[in-house]
């Protein structure tokens, strides 16, 4: 279709305002010089005049061609659509008249065509009709002959056929022989193939229905573990979105319920909690000091008891060697004035002291060993808190260089850290107290009991 003209659009003038006239007013008196005004006024006025109705005449005239040439454009428009109609109508009706042209050129065509088809299916059957007959007497020709030919070929054939036979039996009795051996050789060479072939054949299906059923068994297992793990995987899922749902409608609702009574209840309760926490903070930090206290107690009584063993051991040692010099001292001024005596009463005063003398040193230097152990025990913090206590004895051997050897617990307290503290403190002492050469001893075996009291 053509493309419609666009329509001009009709053009609009703007209203012209009527020039009204004022007339003058009246003037009672009159003289030259309003003459003279009064003329040029109306002078002024007829030009005026003159003018707007000059342009009123302009106006109406532009008007006038407007509408001439607006009328102008509406008639080329309409001539240009009629136009575009009748190009558009003549269009469709030569298509049309084409179409059935077309329609009836396709009609005549099918009609001779079929016509020569009806035509050739008649010639093709009025053929048949003619060659069916022509071959019906032939036919029957041919049946005559060969029934004469028949008859001849069938004595010639009983002929040679009884000759075939005779050949064939003597043939046939040679080749049965010939074929038994064969037969026999093949048999047994196929069977063997056979067997092999068999063997190979069930070794390879065997491996295959193996392979596939461990195949299948692989897989089957791996759908099922999928299976499984999916199936668990969306019960995890639905169970986990359905507690969540179930969580936070309960949490909403409890929020819901409690929001109003927490509001109320949390400056009472943050009150409350502020005094006790207050209260135990006080309470622990009194705790704390009444321990930190004892312990100070304790350990100022642990070193002034230790200080004054230490002082008892330092003076019993000090005694004792004092005692050790005035004997020695003693001794030699005896040996000076005893000179002169006999030599196997030198010798045995030597070797045999005074046995008052050797028992205090045996007591002096047990004691020493005593005293240096328990200084050197310290109570574990654990069995402490724990409030255990009990005594240990311990036995090891003591050397002449002092150092220990075979330390034991030959009686436990039934508390294992007291028995190590009690074993920790003899081996404190190793190295430090060798045995006197007054006591000429070179090992000692000791059992010595320890202590650990609560106070």
């Amino acid at each position: 279709k053509p493309e419609p003209i666009a329509k001009p659009k009709p053009i609009v003038e703007p209203a012209v305002k009527p020039i009204i006239k004022y007339a003058p007013p009246p003037v009672k008196t009159i003289t030259k010089s309003s003459k003279n005004t009064k003329k040029k006024q109306l002078k002024k006025q007829h030009l005026a005049n003159k003018k707007a109705q000059d342009k009123l005449k302009q106006k109406k005239q532009d008007q006038k061609e407007s509408k001439i040439k607006q009328e102008q454009s509406r008639k080329e428009w309409q001539a240009k659509k009629a136009l575009n109609k009748r190009k558009y109508e003549q269009k469709n009706a030569r298509k049309k008249q084409h179409e059935e042209q077309n329609k009836l050129k396709q009609k005549a065509k099918q009609e001779q065509d079929k016509k020569e088809w009806q035509a050739k299916q008649n010639k093709i059957k009025r053929k048949a009709e003619q060659e069916h007959d022509r071959k019906k007497q032939h036919e029957k020709q041919n049946q005559l002959k060969q029934k004469y030919k028949q008859e001849q070929d069938r004595k010639e054939w009983h002929a040679k056929q009884a000759l075939k036979k005779r050949k064939s039996e003597q043939e046939y009795a040679r080749k049965k022989q010939h074929e038994k051996q064969n037969q026999l050789k093949e048999k047994a060479k196929q069977e063997q193939a056979r067997k092999e072939w068999h063997a190979k054949q069930a070794l390879k299906k065997r491996k295959a229905e193996q392979e596939y059923a461990r195949k299948k068994q692989y897989e089957k297992q791996n759908q099922m573990k999928q299976k499984a793990e999916q199936e668990q995987a969306r019960k995890e899922w639905h169970a986990k979105q359905a507690l969540k749902k179930r969580k936070a409608e309960q949490e909403y609702a409890r929020k819901k319920q409690y929001e109003k009574q927490n509001q109320l209840k949390q400056k009472a309760k943050q009150e409350q909690a502020r005094k006790e926490w207050h209260a135990k903070q006080a309470l622990k930090k009194r705790k704390a000091e009444q321990e930190y206290a004892r312990k100070k107690q304790y350990e100022k009584q642990n070193q002034l008891k230790q200080k004054v063993q230490q002082e008892q051991v330092r003076k019993k040692w000090q005694a004792e060697q004092d005692l050790k010099k005035k004997r020695s001292e003693n001794a030699r001024k005896v040996a000076v004035q005893q000179k002169m005596a006999q030599a196997p009463r030198q010798s045995a005063t030597r070797a045999n002291p005074a046995p008052a003398t050797n028992g205090h040193l045996v007591a002096g230097f047990k004691n020493s060993v005593q005293q240096a152990i328990n200084t050197n025990k310290k109570y574990p913090r654990r069995a402490h808190r724990r409030g255990q206590q009990g005594t240990v004895v311990i036995s090891f051997t003591l050397l002449r260089n002092g150092s220990i050897t075979n330390i034991r617990v030959t009686r436990s307290s039934n508390h294992n850290k007291l028995d190590q503290a009690a074993m920790k403190a003899v081996r404190s002492i190793n190295g430090r107290i060798p045995i006197p050469n007054q006591l000429n001893k070179a090992s000692w075996n000791f059992s010595i009991p320890i202590q650990f009291r609560l106070q």
